[in-house]
């Protein structure tokens, strides 16, 4: 309309780049910038010795939408690769949480992320 102020240009977000991934009636989207696990977790550099670690859409797929988890680790705990660290439970199953590197235990995500998890 006439008059009316110019809109400002807002660039298009930038699509990180992955990989399609099609097994029988499944399908995802693997992020190139983060590992997988056989375990079905990802993980994620977040900075210098810091990994954001998450369950893979197909490890949600299998367990069901989630219904209630835990760690048994305290913040600040030291942690070994393969040590179970938690628990999660879904509508269709309940599975232990094993820890996918060496480190220190940071905590649990506060809250749900749904910018940080695979599509």
């Amino acid at each position: 309309p006439s008059g009316s102020a110019p809109v400002p240009y807002a660039p298009m977000p930038e699509v990180e780049p992955h990989i399609r991934y099609k097994r029988s009636k499944f399908s995802t989207r693997l992020f190139t910038d983060r590992l997988y696990t056989q375990g079905h977790l990802w993980l994620w550099d977040q900075a210098e010795d810091l990994w954001h670690i998450g369950f893979t859409r197909f490890a949600l797929r299998m367990l069901g939408e989630p219904v209630e988890f835990e760690f048994e680790v305290q913040p600040g705990a030291a942690v070994e690769k393969g040590q179970v660290i938690g628990w999660l439970e879904g509508f269709k199953a309940v599975s232990d949480v094993y820890c996918p590197l060496d480190g220190t235990f940071s905590g649990a995500n506060r809250g749900p992320s749904r910018a940080s998890t695979p599509r």
